[in-house]
């Protein structure tokens, strides 16, 4: 590829050289002296002379010294420009590789490099620099403005896979919708394995279902002691630290998308090489929301089993700093005081703007009433943290409160309400499927989207917990007019099994989780005080 992208270039440095060449390829002995005496004659003439000289054959005559030393001249001439060419031809292989080839951190190397790659180059062979810089392009577009939905899978046990295998055949499900639903983003599944288990990995076969839907594996590092739920619910942020992703939804391992969300990706970080609807006829996103992106729940101002973030190696390094600094007060304070609710991660509400809403309060009217005290549900785990990570940390969120969307700035270091706007995601981009056109929208914390776009099954409505068996799912997975949610699961879930042709393990499935199912405070203490133990003992080995 390379040698035919540069025959052109040879063509032209031949041309300019012809000067040199042409005479030492029909320069002959026996007109040495009459080029001596003449001096250089046009191209007009060089050709009579050499058309003349056509066919005839003269006596050879001893070559003079100033003839000897023009044909040096042309030799070393010659070879200069040969040598120029060889350095074009490496340097520009060299580029091409880097775009068809790149390591790591080189793509935007390359790619910034190449239009002067193409301007070099003669016009003969531009056309096919162009195809290269516009791959280039797309590749590094593609590069910065990937997404990925992500889910967590704590304490995965092949001993006892009742305890993760409903939550993965979620994940498959979920995959599969998004597929049908043309998502452009990845879907990755975080797998902690169980702190009590000698397998390092998910069996072969359950490996197998998650790259059969190309679901991409991200393996934890193992507790060194038994986690707690809170712990458990910790390990969300862990997604900060895929930096090869822009933006990352998270979603619970038992949250189901009814289509396509790439919207929220493309309101946060639009992509012109990306799809902007997710059906036709759906408006085109461009940024309105920050880097980070919050729902309010029913009763809390942020819903941790729903969120997005936009991921960086330092963020993730500062929000493991601020959960232990957290778990470090929790074991200093008495009992009474292991949560601090006036404080909470590390912020007093101050009143007026500065308070939290949720969808409760906004309903009836009552915004703001126990809006001024960290003292809503899971505010002690990662629904607290979630909300002062983004919105007093990072200072940079969109939260969703029902009908309207807030979004918060920083300006001089404080989180500040740059401005309120109303909520138009379900009429501008929420799903209307052939999966979701017959389900009877209920148990939905709002009408609006994204919170009528999936359904979290929270406490014991999960599908996989129901008594189902083979012969009830098959003809679940007949109905083509599936009302309840529940039913919509089960029915994709066969879809998934006759695909990729595995078997459904029903008596597996019913299992709590390894770590329990919701965080308490005494989890607080415990952790740090396992935190503390680590840190003596490495103060120990230090010394």
């Amino acid at each position: 590829m390379v040698i035919l992208l540069h025959i052109s270039t040879a063509q032209a440095i031949s041309k300019r050289i012809g000067g040199i060449v042409v005479p030492l390829q029909e320069h002959t002995e026996g007109n040495e002296e009459d080029a001596e005496k003449k001096g250089h004659e046009s191209d007009k003439e060089q050709g009579g002379t050499v058309g003349q000289n056509e066919g005839r054959s003269k006596p050879k005559q001893p070559a003079t010294a100033t003839a000897l030393a023009n044909r040096s001249k042309s030799f070393w001439m010659l070879v200069v420009c040969a040598l120029l060419l060889c350095k074009v031809c490496y340097n520009q292989s060299k580029l091409l590789l880097a775009v068809t080839h790149p390591l790591p951190g080189q793509m935007e190397d390359a790619s910034s490099s190449l239009p002067s790659i193409s301007t070099s180059l003669p016009s003969t062979s531009s056309s096919k620099h162009v195809v290269v810089n516009s791959r280039a392009d797309q590749q590094a577009t593609q590069q910065e403005k990937r997404w990925a939905y992500a889910y967590l899978l704590a304490g995965c046990d092949p001993d006892s896979p009742g305890t993760y295998l409903g939550m993965m055949y979620n994940a498959l499900v979920s995959a599969r919708l998004l597929q049908e639903e043309a998502s452009v983003a990845d879907v990755v599944v975080m797998i902690e394995m169980h702190y009590n288990t000698s397998y390092a990995t998910l069996p072969a076969e359950h490996e197998r279902l998650l790259n059969a839907t190309n679901i991409k594996i991200k393996y934890l590092p193992q507790p060194r002691y038994e986690p707690n739920f809170f712990d458990t619910m910790m390990r969300k942020f862990d997604l900060l630290q895929y930096t090869e992703y822009s933006r990352i939804l998270y979603m619970d391992a038992d949250v189901m998308p009814f289509c396509s969300l790439d919207y929220l990706f493309q309101l946060s970080d639009p992509d012109p090489q990306a799809r902007a609807a997710t059906a036709p006829g759906q408006a085109k996103a461009t940024k309105s929301y920050g880097d980070n992106v919050v729902l309010t729940w029913k009763i809390e101002p942020a819903a941790g089993g729903f969120f997005m973030l936009r991921p960086g190696l330092e963020w993730h390094r500062d929000i493991q700093q601020i959960i232990r600094r957290r778990l470090q007060e929790a074991v200093d304070q008495p009992k009474h005081l292991r949560f601090n609710e006036t404080i909470g991660w590390g912020h007093v509400f101050e009143g007026g703007d500065d308070t939290w809403s949720s969808l409760s309060g906004v309903e009836k009217k009552e915004e703001g009433k126990n809006g001024t005290v960290w003292s809503w549900y899971g505010a002690i785990a990662d629904q607290g943290l979630l909300y002062y990570w983004t919105k007093y940390h990072r200072r940079n969120v969109s939260i969703i409160i029902g009908d309207k969307i807030e979004h918060w700035v920083d300006r001089n270091g404080t989180a500040v309400l740059d401005r309120v706007e109303p909520n138009t995601l379900r009429k501008d981009y929420s799903c209307n499927t052939l999966n979701t056109r017959h389900l009877k929208r209920r148990y939905v914390p709002h009408g609006a989207a994204p919170y009528s776009d999936f359904k979290h099954f929270t406490g014991g409505g999960k599908p996989w917990r129901r008594d189902i068996n083979k012969t009830v799912a098959n003809q679940m997975a007949s109905n083509d007019e599936v009302a309840e949610y529940s039913d919509l699961w089960w029915k994709l879930l066969v879809q998934c099994q006759r695909e990729l042709n595995f078997t459904v393990e029903f008596d597996k499935m019913k299992q709590e989780p390894a770590y329990g199912l919701y965080p308490l405070l005494g989890h607080l203490q415990g952790s740090g005080e396992r935190q503390k133990t680590d840190a003596n003992k490495t103060v120990g080995q230090e010394k």
